[in-house]
């Protein structure tokens, strides 16, 4: 079973090339597909920006902006994420 994980970075300067930026959350995104427990995604996460962190949808705003993110990516090919 794959699992989708998205990162969420809080937003510095800019975001890293391959994040999205949202201005709604003041956030950068990144999708990646792989299987995981949670602490290991978590670690990947942290692994490609030292700010970054598993999402952890909380509220309307957030929920918002992942959806209007993955949205943005339909259609589209997103690589997966290797162990």
């Amino acid at each position: 079973m794959t699992t989708m994980t998205i990162t969420m970075t809080m937003m510095l300067l800019a975001c890293p090339s391959d994040f999205a930026y949202n201005s709604a959350s003041n956030t950068c995104l990144k999708l990646a597909t792989s299987i995981a427990e949670w602490s290991l995604a978590d670690d990947r996460c942290h692994a490609l920006h030292q700010r970054a962190s598993l999402v952890v949808i909380n509220d309307n705003g957030k929920q918002t902006a992942v959806e209007n993110y993955l949205k943005s990516l339909e259609g589209k090919s997103v690589p997966k994420e290797t162990a």
